[in-house]
């Protein structure tokens, strides 16, 4: 996980300091992957890295409809035009000849906009989906344009075990852009051990960083395939489970 001035460098580029970035788009690389899209759906963004360790290439794709009906117009605050098309969620093991769907989920991560909140910024902006050697990672922002200077990154590490992409680590920064004071959450789910480090500060190197470990106990597995929406949402879910707090 990232620390200090470091994860608030990155926020701000990502859009919380301002401006956001361009939603994500297909590159002309990702025409390998047409096959996996079908017709009324579009590629959004595309990761690759060795998921399973066997040496071979792996893959993520996000995948969004093009239904212009749920393309809306918004005449209060926020995006004026609010993009509520739902994202599909594709991973490819040997990508290639031998090429196996390991996963593929619907309804799972959010659409671009929210009806219901105009404000909130495209949660997947910047891909959403990250491949380092052995990890699939969704990596979701939270921050909106108005009503709250709260902003922050969310990590939802899982590895392969089996068939199935199992939950091991969620990390969580939150940080405001009115203080710059910065909380840095890691949590463990295979030790049930989270780390928080607070008194943070991403514009000034003021104050003592201190730091809390917390035995949450045996976590039940959680799995890709399984994760409810509202475990995604995190702070939303209810009841939410020790991690998730």
């Amino acid at each position: 996980m990232k620390r200090g001035l470091a994860i608030a460098a990155a926020l701000l580029a990502t859009g919380f300091g301002g401006v956001m970035a361009a939603a994500p788009g297909a590159s002309s690389a990702d025409k390998t992957f047409d096959r996996h899209v079908p017709p009324g759906w579009r590629l959004l963004s595309s990761v690759s890295g060795d998921l399973d360790g066997d040496g071979r290439e792996d893959a993520a794709l996000v995948l969004e409809t093009t239904d212009a009906a749920r393309r809306r117009d918004n005449p209060g605050l926020g995006a004026p035009v609010l993009n509520l098309n739902p994202r599909r969620l594709l991973v490819l093991l040997q990508v290639g000849p031998d090429e196996r769907v390991l996963l593929r989920r619907d309804g799972l991560l959010p659409s671009e906009h929210d009806a219901e909140s105009p404000c909130v910024a495209d949660p997947l902006d910047g891909g959403g989906v990250e491949m380092p050697p052995g990890r699939l990672v969704l990596a979701l922002q939270h921050w909106t344009s108005c009503g709250s200077y709260g902003a922050g990154r969310e990590q939802f590490i899982f590895r392969l075990e089996g068939t199935r992409l199992r939950l091991i680590g969620h990390e969580r920064s939150e940080f405001s852009r009115a203080s710059g004071e910065q909380t840095e959450i890691s949590t463990n789910l295979l030790t049930g051990q989270r780390k928080t480090v607070e008194g943070l500060n991403a514009f000034e190197r003021r104050g003592v960083a201190r730091t809390r470990w917390q035995r949450l106990g045996p976590q039940a597995p959680v799995f890709l395939d399984t994760l409810d929406r509202a475990q995604l949402a995190c702070e939303a879910s209810a009841p939410s489970p020790a991690w998730c707090r």
